[in-house]
């Protein structure tokens, strides 16, 4: 890779390719996630490019439609391509094309993309997350399987550590997610917060956006946080036993203690805009894990 860590330019920047689509929508919509994969080896790197600009079309459906048949119809096409990926007849759109090689050269289980296409049909609706165990659920297939998604394209077989080092990792990256968005699907009426946690402080959804006691909510969603901290930290314990290569799929797992600190200065606030973290620190951040091969 020319320039360090943080320029993308490889051999495929010289003339538009999927690789080269995947890797520019990547950075473009998934800054984070375009960082951590910047510390893998090619081919591994545009593999992972793939992935993740896959996991974005999915991911962004409900975005993208005005009504959840829409939204059904183009989940249903990604099903599709998938099948026909694996079927040796991908159709001509940059990201199959590039997530069809990624699956050629790596033997990556068409499973794990299935699971990711199925996970965001819950996003299509306005149904409301039941409980926490549900919820962890819907990170579990979201974000934990990406996870496992981006080991075994980087060579890991699937071991009891690289799953709960994917499983633990996912679940904090996925619910630190769902809180950087609450002020979004607070506007669109999707209810994440799980039912039995507003319940427990004796909030409702509704309230949340309204001028209900302020450390209730801050309560309320302050909860999630502390499973997202423990998640984290698992995550780090479960892949200690873990190869170095494995690192660049779990490193977004390392930035989950930079985002709740800034959350937490705003008192887990869901009626302000969704703090950023500066990207010099999340270099650094990576950098550091990447120095020590380890989250």
């Amino acid at each position: 890779m020319r320039g360090g860590p943080f320029l993308w330019h490889d051999r495929h920047m010289e003339q538009p390719t999927p690789l080269l689509y995947c890797a520019e929508m990547v950075q473009r919509l998934d800054k984070d996630r375009f960082l951590t994969a910047l510390f893998a080896p090619e081919p591994a790197r545009s593999h992972l490019f793939a992935l993740y600009a896959f996991n974005l079309e999915v991911a962004r459906t409900r975005e993208q439609v005005s009504e959840p048949m829409i939204g059904e119809i183009r989940l249903q096409w990604w099903r599709d391509a998938v099948e026909a990926i694996y079927q040796g007849t991908p159709p001509e759109h940059e990201v199959v094309q590039a997530l069809a090689l990624a699956v050629r050269e790596t033997g990556l289980e068409r499973s794990l993309l299935d699971r990711l296409i199925n996970a965001r049909g819950f996003d299509l609706y306005d149904d409301p997350m039941t409980s926490m165990d549900a919820l962890m659920t819907y990170v579990e297939e979201s974000s934990s399987c990406l996870m496992l998604a981006a080991l075994s394209v980087l060579g890991m077989d699937a071991s009891d550590a690289s799953s709960d080092a994917a499983k633990k990792s996912g679940q904090a990256w996925g619910l630190v997610g769902l809180l950087r968005a609450l002020p979004l699907h607070l506007q669109r009426q999707q209810k994440f917060l799980p039912e039995d946690i507003l319940t427990t402080h004796g909030i409702t959804w509704d309230q949340l956006s309204s001028d209900s006691d302020l450390d209730t909510v801050h309560a309320t969603v302050g909860d999630v946080a502390d499973v997202a901290r423990i998640a984290a930290k698992e995550g780090r314990l479960a892949a200690r036993s873990l190869p170095s290569n494995a690192l660049p799929a779990l490193l977004p797992a390392s930035l989950v203690p930079l985002y709740l600190k800034r959350y937490a200065r705003q008192d887990f606030d869901p009626r302000t805009e969704s703090p950023e973290v500066p990207v010099f620190r999340k270099q650094l951040t990576l950098v550091k894990h990447a120095l020590l091969r380890r989250l």
